[in-house]
């Protein structure tokens, strides 16, 4: 049985390996591992559930990371701070639009449910601030190109 949170050992994870092609991969307390060595022998250990990843790591270092970031996946969601009860009567106030937007953003979370499992902020090693930068430039990018389409139509005389 796996002990939650910190204090994880070694022996508290069953540990596999596998090729998957040319990529090793390493199981480790349920969460898969990819392991990489560039040219120079950096070996980059790269967690394929959050994409969290750690350069030149070996031996001891590499167990000690394992035990970690798996601990961290498994560590217990904390105690809400939300009253669901308040919440439904905040949602019970918006009205028209307002529920479409909110409607959009719990179908995100639903698909990150199915995907990802509960979402344990405390217990996610991502990066949450550099994903939402990522995320807000690319939608940037793409609401710029579909504008610049939109003009470039409008302009040959057609209908977008």
């Amino acid at each position: 049985m796996i002990r939650r949170g910190r204090g994880l050992r070694k022996d508290d994870l069953e540990q596999s390996s596998r090729f998957e092609g040319k990529d090793h991969l390493v199981t480790v307390g349920g969460l898969e591992f990819k392991l990489l060595k560039d040219a120079g022998s950096t070996l980059t250990v790269t967690c394929r559930t959050c994409s969290v990843a750690k350069a030149a790591l070996s031996g001891v270092a590499l167990h000690a990371f394992y035990l970690e970031h798996v601990g961290a996946h498994t560590a217990p969601p904390p105690a809400p701070t939300l009253d669901l009860e308040q919440l439904v009567e905040r949602v019970r106030a918006l009205k028209g639009d307002e529920l479409e937007v909110l409607a959009l953003v719990v179908d995100g979370l639903e698909r990150g449910l199915k995907v990802y499992g509960q979402l344990v902020v405390n217990g996610d090693a991502r990066d949450f601030e550099a994903e939402a930068l990522q995320e807000v430039r690319d939608a940037a990018i793409y609401a710029a190109a579909g504008i610049v389409r939109r003009r470039r139509l409008a302009l040959a005389g057609a209908t977008p």
